[in-house]
């Protein structure tokens, strides 16, 4: 077995963490993680113009129902916006889950 090290250099800001939020009180909070999340990078000299963050059901939000998690989704992506929009950001949600009910299929 060969094993190559490449020198391979990367910008400090190339790579981004994206913020995982999965529990219904999570959710509903998703505005609060994210400001806080976004105030971190700013301390640390990092400037953001835009945040993926990921929306996912996990097995303990769950325990909470379907629609108590549908309902929490639609208030974390409210949420989210508005922060975004206070803030001059964009947020570009990734959904790790079956999101049913959230609009209205075409009749």
């Amino acid at each position: 077995m060969v094993i190559k090290n490449y020198d391979i250099q990367f910008p400090l800001d190339s790579i981004k963490i994206i913020p995982l939020i999965e529990t219904v009180p999570a959710l509903i909070n998703a505005d609060i993680i994210v400001g806080e999340y976004h105030k971190k990078q700013m301390e640390r000299g990092i400037f953001n113009d835009n945040y993926r963050v990921m929306l996912a059901r996990s097995d303990s939000a769950t325990s909470y129902g379907m629609v108590p998690f549908v309902l929490a989704i639609r208030i974390a992506l409210s949420k989210m916006n508005i922060w975004a929009d206070a803030n001059k950001v964009e947020i570009a949600p990734i959904l790790g889950c079956i999101i049913l009910f959230l609009c209205q299929p075409d009749r």
